[in-house]
């Protein structure tokens, strides 16, 4: 959508604004992939290689991959804001409406509580 609205664009625009498109749509990905690969290192109660393989050898390597000098966008900074609200006894009203990481507060609780993996562990 984003990269259609784009060739819409008079033509001056359109270098301008790349580095800014192209921020977003790493910010973004790099989100997605922080809640997914949270999900593969916590959220299975099944024990098999591929299960093991995400936890043990995929997953620690997170904070590096999306250190925000590195990956140049605040998805980890999104990312430890949810975890944090998940780990709060009491959320507010509105922060369960808050999507600051692509997926709304209401996505992280159900992974954290509903497959097994409940927050804090290990950090996140």
């Amino acid at each position: 959508m984003i990269l259609q609205a784009r060739f819409n664009w008079p033509a001056e625009h359109r270098e301008r604004n790349a580095p800014v498109i192209n921020r977003f749509l790493v910010n973004s990905m790099l989100c997605c992939r922080l809640f997914v690969g949270w999900h593969y290192s916590c959220g299975s109660r099944y024990d098999s290689e591929f299960w093991r393989y995400a936890r043990d050898r995929a997953w620690p390597t997170y904070r590096q991959v999306a250190d925000p000098a590195a990956a140049d966008c605040d998805a980890l900074r999104r990312f430890d804001d949810m975890i944090g609200l998940i780990n709060r006894e009491v959320v507010d009203r509105e922060d369960w409406m808050r999507t600051r990481a692509v997926f709304p507060l209401t996505s992280y609780a159900q992974i954290a509580q509903g497959l097994g993996c409940y927050p804090g562990l290990d950090g996140h």
